[in-house]
């Protein structure tokens, strides 16, 4: 397996560099970090100033490389390139193509709180572009939340419909790979905007307990012929918004998040984009997302 970093010289680079380093280890992968640099103008005259410009921009992604090359261990296999191209995720794309990468690593876009992901442009565009796995670094995991030791729990997000659980499977084999225990876990959303009668909240009540009963059918009905031996629990968290949901449940500081994602257009039967976004943003653990690529 090889992973592919995408470095910048910067925190976001860092923890992406901390991320690809900790699942390296862990799946004994090869290491290609990156940097991306912007493409030099095309212009019927060679303007020198471009030129001197981006031979700078390229010494400069050398030294910091080269630093790099000191923070990752020895005994792990590793790449450093520096490649341009119109965007950084083209860049990124491209590289992984030609070094056929297995994951590409990246870091949250700068506004995100520490622990928490947004999904900045880069990484909007590989989810609706890439074909392998994204491994997405929380803000500050280079130093607040970085692995104390290797990971110990994957769990994977369902939205809890029978369907969601054909990620089962995967999981399972993911699971396999890191060597630790599987979680599957859900959120549910209480409507504040809605403030019910006493009867209102009984039948919410009822709504809810529906809802958890559906829930574990879909947990019974994927581990019914499960053939793993991967160990395997359900947990459901519950809140009157996303973050509430999502940090209700508990979560060990060695442990990652397997989501499934699928193209908008295709998004039937796993989380909506929104709620896709509020998952990543909010969970505590790094994040893998996996390319559902409908035939």
């Amino acid at each position: 397996m090889k992973l592919l970093v995408g470095y910048l010289d910067n925190a976001v680079g860092k923890d992406a560099l901390k991320l690809g380093i900790v699942l390296a280890e862990m799946l004994k992968s090869e290491l290609v970090i990156c940097q991306i640099l912007p493409k030099p103008a095309k212009a019927k005259k060679s303007s020198k100033v471009d030129e001197e410009y981006h031979q700078f921009l390229h010494e400069e992604a050398k030294k910091s490389l080269d630093k790099v090359k000191l923070e990752v261990p020895s005994h792990i296999d590793a790449q450093y390139v520096i490649r341009s191209a119109d965007s950084p995720a083209q860049g990124l794309l491209q590289t992984a193509k030609d070094m056929y990468a297995d994951i590409i690593v990246i870091g949250s876009d700068k506004m995100a709180l520490n622990g928490e992901f947004i999904l900045g442009k880069v990484t909007q565009y590989l989810l609706n572009h890439a074909t392998i796995p994204l491994a997405l670094a929380p803000k500050g995991f280079h130093k607040n939340h970085g692995f104390s030791e290797k990971i110990t729990r994957l769990s994977c997000a369902v939205s809890g419909s029978k369907k969601s659980y054909e990620l089962a499977e995967t999981a399972a084999e993911w699971a396999a790979m890191f060597d630790v225990k599987l979680r599957f876990v859900t959120f549910g959303v209480r409507d504040t905007d809605i403030t019910p009668t006493a009867a209102g909240f009984d039948a919410e009540n009822i709504i809810i307990n529906e809802w958890r009963d559906q829930l574990q059918a879909g947990f019974d009905h994927a581990t019914e012929h499960w053939e793993s031996e991967v160990p395997i629990s359900l947990e459901i968290g519950g809140g009157d918004n996303w973050k509430k949901s999502i940090r209700s449940v508990t979560w060990s500081p060695n442990e990652i998040l397997l989501i499934g994602f699928n193209k908008p257009e295709k998004l039937k039967h796993l989380f909506t984009s929104h709620d896709f976004d509020k998952i990543v943003r909010y969970a505590f653990v790094p994040r893998l997302v996996l390319p559902r690529l409908d035939k």
